[in-house]
């Protein structure tokens, strides 16, 4: 599907492709300061738990933004009118 499609704008890609490379950021420190420390589980437990904050996140700040816009307005008197 095209951004026209889903009407998406660029603000919308932005926070998406930074969130992924937070978590790519995250990974690698998740790599490097946990798993040396506690291990293979404790890292892996860390890893999705990042990831899936950081992907929260996104969506929280994406979903709502794209749900404001697309709202019906409603107007309260005065001459313009709801069609």
């Amino acid at each position: 599907m095209s951004p026209k499609r889903l009407r998406l704008r660029a603000e919308h890609e932005t926070w998406m492709m930074m969130s992924g490379l937070v978590a790519l950021c995250s990974l690698f420190i998740v790599g490097v300061l946990v798993l040396p420390v506690f291990g293979p589980r404790v890292g892996a437990v860390a890893a999705v738990t990042v990831v899936a904050v950081i992907v929260f996140v996104c969506y929280f700040i994406c979903v709502p933004r794209t749900i404001a816009r697309f709202a019906p307005t409603i107007h309260q008197g005065g001459s313009r009118r709801d069609v």
